[in-house]
């Protein structure tokens, strides 16, 4: 896993900052977890599928919404958001999903994969956003929460 690049905008009046490319690579990976959790609910089939499929629209809204917070700050911090679709493919970290009907078990197990990656990129961001920017800290710490719990209520309807 390579670092993520320094972004050219950093703070207003300033040049680049290590922090603007961590929170850029979040909004990515949250953006594709949108986007794979979405893909997951649609196809869930089988035992369960009802409520997995429910639990994953949930989820997929939850991550639509962190990847706005996390532009929002992105900006707030004299960055240029970019969740365009290419961007999104060709710099994300969370792990690709079947195409075509899966398992509600399976379902599971691969967004709590999903939710995992994404938490491990949000984790990397707040060890950044601690030292440099505490309102991006603070925000960035809710996201990992948020994400962790996912993941484990997710990973639990494998057991």
């Amino acid at each position: 896993m390579s670092t993520p690049p320094t972004v050219r905008g950093g703070y207003p009046g300033g040049g680049s900052t290590p922090l603007v490319g961590h929170l850029q690579q979040l909004l990515v990976d949250l953006t594709e977890l949108h986007s794979q959790l979405t893909q997951l609910h649609r196809n869930v089939v089988g035992a369960g599928s009802r409520s997995v499929d429910l639990r994953l629209d949930e989820v997929a809204d939850d991550a639509r919404r962190l990847a706005d917070e996390v532009a929002d700050r992105l900006r707030a911090v004299g960055g240029a958001p970019d969740a365009r679709s290419s961007t999104v493919a060709g710099d994300t970290t969370v792990p690709g999903v079947p195409s075509g009907r899966i398992s509600a078990r399976d379902a599971l197990a691969y967004g709590a994969g999903a939710l995992g990656a994404a938490a491990a990129t949000a984790r990397r961001t707040s060890a950044v956003a601690h030292r440099d920017d505490p309102s991006s800290a603070d925000l960035v710490h809710r996201i990992v929460v948020d994400l962790e719990r996912h993941a484990r209520v997710l990973a639990a309807g494998t057991a």
